[in-house]
């Protein structure tokens, strides 16, 4: 199930489904007890992390009780950090998200502060009490409604949720409360291993509801006042790029690459140039400070670092830097940051043979929109995992799948239509590396004509 697609159609059928579904009776006493109790929360890895406060409350007050979560891949691994929960269910997986309809409890908790679908999904679980944010036309479907502060600490609004236990409101501390295994935790003390003893602070920038976006200039002035007080800025969250640089999993950093070898197909491709491009920003540069090994193809390359550990790092795309990642291999960097958005995949025909093939070239064209279309469309996504998943994990084809057809960042691009910015800056790039074109970057419409595109769409089908 696509979480991208759950949230557009939540707009829509959650905000209908919140308004016609009748409102649960509210129970007696006022004081609850539980024996059997469910947490919804999808979203990100963020507010998991801030619920986990909650939940250890909760445990500690109610002991026997069974806790159960509802969450999605995105987020469900941080309730294996939390021994208080006892199963947690994906509903990005249709039978998990059935057996958690299907089952009774004391209590429903939706942790979710704006989508109705939570809600819904909390109404229609049987249970005598629900509880919910009142933020709109959701605090319907839940027995006891608790208002949502939108400049509060996000751990004190989900303490808030138990106030109907006779809990009081949790005080803000800084004590941990996740419980990180070992391999992890040396990983992420590589991650900071060159702040040393230096005292920093942790932002994530990012969110998905327009109320919580903060932009880009207010965190750059909330990190220039803390480095004027000595504190370190460390910027977290997903970035979805799809050339990552990928390296051995005990190197964390790009300049420990110095004095390695990395490894690039020919040294004048895409990849190669990315991969210089990255290094030089750091003050890293070819022949100098570490060796560029012009070697093989990029699923060859992926192949060849398993096997040789003196192959310090490489450039690599989906599938192969998913399943490097989950083989301990380390992302240093998204080629995007360095580069901006960059078009990795094209076809290309002379203008000599356009001319003299139009039709053909048109026609050609026309149907790969249309397939293109077909692949981008929410409805085919099992069929395309079940083709995906023949070659591939389960797991690395649905993360491969979301990078080819997220909306920013992904691989395939509405009615392939070529992305001119990223087009620019594939010649931008060569222009900067290598000197093409006597270091000036030319104008794209010498590489691409659009006519035949254009003709090709008014063909396919709307």
């Amino acid at each position: 199930m696509n979480t991208l697609f759950l949230k557009k159609i939540d707009g829509f059928l959650g905000s209908a489904l919140a308004r016609l579904l009748p409102r649960p009776a509210r129970p007696k006493p006022a004081v609850l007890s539980v024996s059997r109790l469910l947490f919804v929360r999808p979203g990100g890895i963020g507010d998991a992390a801030l619920l986990v406060p909650a939940i250890q409350a909760l445990r500690k007050a109610c002991p026997d009780a069974a806790i159960h979560v509802l969450a999605e891949r995105r987020n469900a691994a941080v309730f294996g950090l939390c021994p208080e929960v006892d199963v947690v269910f994906r509903y990005d997986r249709p039978k998990e998200l059935l057996t958690a309809l299907g089952g009774k409890y004391d209590v429903v908790i939706d942790t979710e502060q704006w989508h109705r679908l939570s809600a819904v999904v909390a109404r229609l679980i049987r249970s005598q009490v629900k509880i919910g944010f009142g933020t709109n036309e959701r605090q319907r479907l839940f027995t006891h409604t608790i208002p949502y502060a939108q400049d509060a600490y996000e751990e004190v609004n989900f303490s808030r949720l138990l106030e109907p236990f006779g809990f009081t409101e949790r005080k803000e501390d800084s004590a941990p409360f996740l419980t990180v295994p070992e391999v992890p935790r040396q990983k992420a003390a590589g991650f900071l291993v060159t702040l040393a003893e230096v005292p920093f602070v942790v932002f994530f920038p990012g969110a998905s509801i327009r109320e919580r976006r903060w932009g880009a200039e207010r965190f750059q002035r909330v990190a220039a006042w803390c480095r004027e007080r000595g504190l370190q800025v460390v910027v977290v969250g997903g970035e979805l790029s799809l050339n990552v640089l990928i390296a051995q999993p005990d190197i964390h950093s790009i300049a420990a690459l110095r004095g390695h070898t990395t490894i690039v197909d020919p040294a004048n491709t895409a990849f190669a140039l990315q991969l210089i491009k990255i290094l030089q920003a750091h003050g890293l540069h070819a022949g100098r400070d570490y060796k560029l090994l012009p070697i093989a193809t990029t699923g060859k390359r992926y192949q060849l670092m398993l096997q040789n550990k003196d192959y310090a790092a490489t450039m690599l795309f989906p599938p192969f830097s998913i399943e490097a990642k989950q083989h301990g291999f380390v992302q240093l960097a998204a080629a995007s940051t360095y580069t901006g958005p960059y078009q990795s995949v094209g076809g290309w025909v002379r203008l000599s043979w356009a001319r003299a093939h139009a039709n053909l070239l048109e026609r050609y064209l026309a149907a790969f929109i249309e397939g293109q279309r077909w692949v981008l469309d929410p409805v085919h996504k099992q069929e395309i995992l079940e083709i995906l998943s023949q070659h591939l994990s389960p797991a690395v084809a649905e993360e491969t799948y979301a990078a080819m057809v997220a909306k920013t960042g992904g691989q395939l691009e509405p009615d392939a239509r070529l992305n001119t910015k990223a087009f620019r800056n594939v010649l931008k790039l060569r222009a900067e590396i290598e000197g093409s074109w006597g270091g000036k970057v030319p104008p794209i419409g010498r590489y691409y004509d659009p006519v035949y595109y254009e003709k090709a769409l008014s063909l396919s089908k709307k």
